[in-house]
């Protein structure tokens, strides 16, 4: 469930300030410790200090991850025309609380730009065009955004990242909207079996 109460999640500093002249809005987010892992509703799109621009406003989940630290789970409301500047404590994990045993991952998933050798390589059988933001045309916003995914072994994709950013945020987010949504055949390994691989989707916005 998420949490509305800012005070809950240790927010120990939050503010707006105007951004003149935009119809976007933008923010940053930053936390102690610094580098934890930030998901948007979902998808993962980097590590903090988090500082997205041209940004669609509009009410997003945001979700912080860091090890050691509980996550954190709450809204981010970014408005038309303002940044939202937040710095965000994370709390330690309580060890001597915490009674959930380890479960050691037993499926073999290959690290992101891992060579994974495959005699037949994935192919897509399934996609639809991304949704291109309609602030975005309106303002002439264009970009490439260049996904990694994680094909599964049924074909279906089970992680992704923003490999690199178009350079406004509204993009890269319908991007991985799309990305998740693509359906590919199976790779088969070198063993005939089908195995898990990671591919890189490009996803281009442009006016016409």
């Amino acid at each position: 469930m998420i949490n509305k109460i800012f005070v809950y999640f240790w927010l120990t500093g939050l503010f707006i300030s105007p951004v003149f002249g935009q119809e976007f809005g933008s923010a940053v987010i930053t936390s102690v410790p610094d580098s934890a892992d930030v998901y948007i509703d979902g998808y993962y799109f980097g590590k903090t200090p988090f500082c997205p621009v041209k940004v669609v406003p509009g009410t997003y989940e945001l979700k912080l991850k860091h090890q050691g630290y509980d996550s954190l789970l709450t809204e981010m409301t970014i408005e038309n025309g303002k940044r939202l500047v937040g710095k965000i404590a994370l709390k330690a994990k309580n060890d001597s609380l915490n009674t959930d045993p380890i479960v050691e991952e037993s499926r073999d998933i290959p690290r992101r730009n891992e060579f994974v050798e495959f005699k037949v390589p994935p192919e897509i059988k399934d996609k639809q065009n991304a949704y291109y933001p309609s602030l975005a045309k309106a303002n002439g916003v264009e970009g490439k955004v260049y996904l990694q995914l994680l094909i599964d072994i049924d074909g279906s994709i089970t992680d992704g990242v923003v490999a690199k950013s178009s350079g406004a945020f509204c993009l890269d987010y319908e991007a991985m909207k799309s990305g998740y949504s693509l359906k590919y055949s199976s790779a088969i390994g070198k063993d005939n079996k089908p195995t898990r691989v990671w591919v890189m989707w490009p996803i281009t916005f442009k006016l016409r």
